[in-house]
């Protein structure tokens, strides 16, 4: 026990010393990214006018764009995936990985694009002449999206008999889950884990970075309430899930 509690302390000392130099320099950042601000206060505004009046214009047509881009590849993704399946003999590992890895591809590409198809119908919708254009293709790149995600769940399904659970089923990845083996448990745990590390930093810069537009842009504390809530939120249930497993 005693052992125990010097190397404990011999630790705590070590990374002590770089803890604080971190702190120091983020001090010292943060104190330049404020003057920075003052000096530089009216340019900013000037920029914040300029990007609000900016995004509403562009949304359709970067909605549109986008989309575009995303179904074309996840297309181009699936028919090759499609494609190494018929040329599969159940057996190779190397092409069963390739295809796991387009069909991957697939799936990544229309996350983005849902979530940039959320963002550009935020940003224009009753703020433009185009609000029934923008709705329109707004609804069917959700039903792209999901009907892409489908083709490609099934082509896993197709590949691997025992996964179970249809996208259009509210208990999907529940479904999904109880069909995986204990590898690709690991692999998804893996990814949580990743995602919950990257994401614990990301809401720091994104609670900065909705600060500073409350500083300097006039925005109010509306967003720094949304970034808390949802901190909070990631916070809590992995507290929750770690003590009630």
């Amino acid at each position: 026990m005693t052992n125990k509690r010097e190397e404990n302390k011999r630790e705590n000392r070590k990374a002590l010393k770089k803890f604080i130099l971190i702190i120091l320099a983020g001090g010292v950042f943060g104190g330049f990214l404020g003057g920075f601000g003052f000096v530089m206060e009216e340019r900013i505004m000037d920029v914040c006018y300029w990007l609000e009046g900016m995004l509403p214009e562009i949304a359709f047509i970067a909605l549109l764009v986008t989309a575009g881009i995303f179904h074309l590849a996840t297309f181009i993704f699936y028919r090759q995936s499609v494609s190494l399946y018929q040329q599969w003999d159940g057996e190779e590992e190397k092409i069963a990985e390739q295809i796991d890895k387009k069909l991957g591809y697939a799936m990544w590409g229309e996350s983005i694009n849902t979530i940039l198809n959320f963002f550009f119908f935020g940003m224009g919708i009753g703020k433009t002449e185009l609000d029934i254009p923008l709705l329109v293709v707004f609804i069917l790149n959700v039903v792209l999206v999901v009907i892409f995600q489908q083709k490609t769940v099934d082509l896993t399904k197709v590949m691997n008999p025992e996964k179970h659970g249809s996208v259009y089923d509210r208990k999907f990845l529940d479904k999904w889950m109880e069909s995986c083996d204990e590898a690709e448990k690991m692999d998804i745990y893996h990814a949580a884990w990743s995602s919950y590390r990257v994401m614990s930093v990301a809401y720091v810069g994104a609670w900065l970075v909705t600060y500073l537009a409350h500083m300097f842009c006039g925005m109010d504390f509306f967003a720094s309430i949304v970034v808390t809530v949802l901190w909070l939120i990631q916070s809590c249930v992995y507290c929750y899930k770690s003590i009630y497993r």
